[in-house]
């Protein structure tokens, strides 16, 4: 009986191991993933081009490594809500999104960011400003 246990406490510690990096990888993998959507990536160019957001945060801009929302498509449609952490030498800021896709287009509905330590709101869809601060 005691031969037994030998053998069973480290393929259980395998097994754990192997599941947690499975785990891991998959969560890493479904990142990247949406971080590679139309939807993510034309959200962020404009916000690291929008003067307002550069002002204030600093050049360059950049994503954090995690996301939260969803992002789904269905041939040429499809809809995308999440917030992406930026940030830039002088602060931080997280960057609102909520689009719709037809016409294999992203159309933006909200498209903000919101300065962590001021709470000031940047509109990056409004372009009758100059300064795009709503």
């Amino acid at each position: 009986m005691k031969r037994n246990w030998l053998w069973f406490v480290p393929v259980i510690c395998l097994i754990a191991v192997l599941c947690l990096g499975g785990f891991v990888a998959l969560i890493i993998g479904g990142m990247s993933l949406m971080k590679s959507s139309d939807a993510y990536s034309g959200a962020l160019a404009r916000a690291k081009n929008n003067p307002a957001v550069i002002a204030a945060l600093g050049s360059p801009v950049k994503d954090g490594l995690l996301f939260a929302g969803n992002i789904s498509e269905n041939n040429s449609s499809g809809q995308a809500n999440f917030v992406i952490p930026i940030s830039g030498p002088k602060g931080s800021a997280t960057l609102q999104v909520t689009a719709t896709r037809s016409s294999s287009q992203w159309h933006y509905d909200d498209l903000t960011v919101q300065i962590a330590n001021t709470k000031q709101l940047i509109d990056l869809l409004n372009t009758n400003q100059p300064s795009s601060i709503r």
